[in-house]
């Protein structure tokens, strides 16, 4: 896992030199790029955060979206649109255009049921390409069955909660990771404790929910059989069950009732797959809570980048689809008495003069990190992430 993937050296320089010329960069920020692809470890390559990326390498956070945006365009970097759970840092889905993107899903990590809007649990970020670089998250089943689920399946810069580290948080709800293979078996101890028991297969995006309740029981037993798709559990009744914890909704597909106690768990593998199981244990004072985050890059500030929406027109949101988005700025501008300027310097004149203002606000806009959104006559309303943004005053 520590060494680093191949460079395709020719093709670096070559995507290196188009994005070069397509745009004024100050000499360090292409070298510090052409470092990273070259130096960095696979899984920093991977779902590239560009605000981190800007923060740790001195840009502004303009510059280092503007940069990636850009970068993959020219080939250089694949963008991608990530859902991610608001319960967990489950990423739900992965996709190369907005149109693909749907705010209304199930987590298959833990079942509950979102409906993300654009500025909160919808993430967009930047994996090398794997013509230039093909490194080890392009092909999960090469991973360990931890780092498939911890650094693959999970998105990155997530915020445990009260105050714990990424490995505190696993510690205490983590009771082992295990790889079964097709038509293999294996045999677990745990000690259930009240509340919730979880045995997880995202690679068959399965999941087992044990509620133990009551009193300590004596040892027990339970075969789980991995079989045509889906859990089997001949000697316990499963069904599903809706319920609400902490702050959301969740509907699990499969759960199962049992007390406290000795456990033994076996599983059998009967497909011609491998399984990929996580066991987990929840503490009774667990309760689910919206996830924070360190800083990204939202598909709400992505679709307000100017050089965005000039690269990439045809990305829309599909009309089936209603993308919400928690709040945005506009403005609207209107230009003073532009009828009679019409009128003492005649429609020519005064529509070259009218360009030449929408082009001075085109350029104080973007430098407030807003996008202009259309032109109505001699008017303009643009669009921006953050209120103070819009109402700062030009700084010339």
């Amino acid at each position: 896992m520590n060494e680093l993937s191949l460079v395709n050296d020719s093709l670096l320089k070559q995507r290196l030199t188009e994005l070069d010329s397509i745009a004024s960069w100050t000499p360090h920020i292409l070298s510090g790029l052409e470092r990273f692809v070259r130096t960095a470890g696979d899984y920093d390559l991977f779902r590239v955060n560009p605000i981190k990326y800007a923060t740790a390498n001195g840009l502004s956070e303009s510059e280092g979206i503007q940069l990636f945006v850009h970068a993959a365009k020219v080939g250089l970097f694949e963008m991608q649109w990530l859902l991610t759970c608001a319960y967990c840092p489950q990423v739900a889905g992965s996709f190369r255009e907005l149109d693909q993107v749907h705010p209304r899903f199930k987590c298959e990590f833990c079942n509950a049921l979102n409906d993300v809007a654009l500025d909160d649990y919808i993430q967009v970020t930047l994996t090398i390409s794997n013509a230039v670089r093909d490194i080890v998250f392009r092909h999960p089943e090469m991973l360990s069955v931890e780092d498939y689920y911890l650094r693959y399946n999970f998105s990155k810069d997530f915020k445990p909660p009260h105050g714990m580290t990424h490995e505190q948080l696993v510690a205490a709800l983590s009771r082992g990771f295990a790889d079964i293979e097709a038509n293999q078996q294996s045999r677990f101890e745990f000690d259930v404790t009240a509340r919730r028991f979880e045995v997880l297969d995202l690679s068959h995006k399965l999941l087992l929910v044990f509620f133990a309740n009551g009193e300590p029981a004596e040892p027990q037993g339970t075969l789980v059989r991995l079989e045509s798709g889906r859990f089997i559990v001949p000697d316990r009744p499963t069904g599903p069950r809706e319920m609400d914890l902490g702050d959301g909704r969740f509907a699990f597909r499969q759960t199962v009732d049992l007390s406290p106690g000795k456990h033994t768990i076996q599983i059998e593998n009967r497909t011609s797959d491998r399984g990929r199981f996580w066991f987990l244990q929840y503490p009774y004072q667990f309760e689910p809570h919206l996830v924070e985050y360190e800083p990204f890059l939202s598909g709400k500030r992505l679709l307000l980048t100017p050089c965005f929406g000039e690269l990439y027109k045809t990305q829309l949101v599909d009309e089936r689809e209603s993308l919400a988005v928690s709040d945005i700025t506009y403005l609207f501008t209107d230009l003073k008495d532009s009828t009679p300027l019409y009128e003492s310097v005649c429609d020519v004149n005064a529509y070259f003069l009218v360009r030449q203002h929408f082009d001075i606000l085109n350029k104080i806009i973007r430098e407030r990190s807003g996008t202009m959104v259309k032109t109505i006559g001699d008017a303009v309303m643009a669009g921006f992430e953050r209120p103070q943004d819009a109402v700062l005053p030009p700084s010339r």
